[in-house]
């Protein structure tokens, strides 16, 4: 009697048609290997992972389309590039930014309040260009030599006038501002005592929320010392409230008028330089009341104390402004920083002493 599969054993049966498969195309080889692979899960009990797709297996093109949606919700959102660039690797060109401070400092001595020199790679037209001086413009800016050049030139034409260079202060050194809402309640009485006249007045109104008090005899100093010097501002505020301040010191534009430096020009630097003072070192005398910032120019500062009229953290008792007193015109800081200028400048254009350079008359100093 001949012998069917039924008459074999389940897994007589299974072991031929897996030798049967094993002998046949890849195709069927593969789909042996997936069969084992779920039938070893099912005995397991674990979930099954998403199936490799293996290179000759088929699938229909409802399972491709799962699958490829599947993908797409698991793939990441694409970051954007972000460029990265090592600055302390990126040479700067100092030539380039005091350059064009520098030009700009020409332009506002000038009465130009518009920065007219711009960056090379920007537009800029024959007028703009023009307003500067030809011989001094290099690739769009000043070479370090020319500016070498130039405040040499400046000196000697000062020095044929028997001036030197005078930079000073403002905060504190020459006047004082508070805002209105710090004052005490014995300040307020100020807001009704503000001045208009800012050729004579000492007491001002800024912004409608700052009081502006000058220092007692600093007009006079102002006069008296623009005589024998040529003045500069430099403060570490930003350049409104420079500007706006320091007509209150020379409305008329006859001591400083527009050599003003702030902020903005000292490129957000914690201290001060001479940099865009056009003029040389030798012959620059700086007045201020804080010696740190000009840790580079200590040779030529002369320190002074700081004026306070309204209520600070620092001050100790009464302010002036509760007491309704002020510092002394007779005998004030101002007074004795003028009897020390007048004698520097006697010292640096008498013929008889051999002393052409500031910085060696610290004896001087206060």
């Amino acid at each position: 009697m001949m012998s069917t599969c039924f008459d074999l054993p389940v897994e007589a049966v299974k072991q031929s048609g897996d030798e049967e498969l094993m002998n046949q195309n890849e195709t069927s080889r593969t789909l042996l290997l997936v069969r084992e692979e779920d039938e070893a899960f099912h005995k397991s009990g674990k979930i099954p992972k998403k199936r490799k797709r293996h290179f000759f297996s088929q699938h229909t093109e409802e399972e491709e389309e799962e699958d490829g949606e599947e993908e797409i919700a698991r793939k990441p959102p694409l970051k954007k590039r972000r460029k990265t660039y090592n600055l302390e690797k990126k040479k700067k060109n100092p030539d380039h930014e005091m350059g064009l401070e520098l030009m700009n400092q020409i332009e506002r001595m000038k009465g130009n309040d518009v920065v007219l020199v711009m960056h090379k790679k920007l537009t800029t037209t024959r007028q703009n260009w023009l307003s500067v001086p030809r011989g001094l413009i290099k690739n769009g800016f000043l070479t370090l030599h020319e500016i070498a050049r130039l405040k040499v030139a400046n000196s000697d034409r000062l020095f044929a006038q028997k001036k030197l260079h005078l930079v000073l202060d403002l905060d504190h050194t020459l006047l004082h501002t508070e805002a209105i809402k710090k004052l005490k309640p014995n300040e307020l009485y100020l807001k009704e005592q503000t001045d208009s006249d800012t050729s004579n007045g000492s007491l001002f109104i800024f912004n409608d929320c700052y009081l502006v008090k000058l220092r007692p005899f600093v007009r006079t100093f102002l006069k008296e010392a623009s005589s024998m010097f040529e003045i500069y501002v430099c403060s570490m505020g930003c350049r409104y409230y420079v500007k706006k301040v320091a007509e209150f010191l020379d409305p008329e534009g006859n001591y400083f008028d527009t050599r003003i430096i702030a902020r903005e020009d000292l490129g957000g630097k914690p201290k001060k330089n001479l940099d865009l003072v056009l003029g040389q070192e030798c012959g620059t005398v700086i007045i201020d009341d804080t010696k740190s910032v000009w840790c580079d120019h200590l040779d030529n500062l002369i320190e002074v104390r700081k004026y306070y009229y309204f209520s600070t953290r620092d001050q100790t008792g009464k302010s002036h402004a509760e007491m309704k007193t002020d510092e002394s015109e007779s005998e004030g800081e101002l007074l004795k920083v003028l009897r020390v200028l007048r004698r520097m400048h006697r010292l640096f254009f008498d013929s008889s002493v051999d002393i052409k350079d500031v910085r060696s008359l610290r004896c001087l100093r206060l």
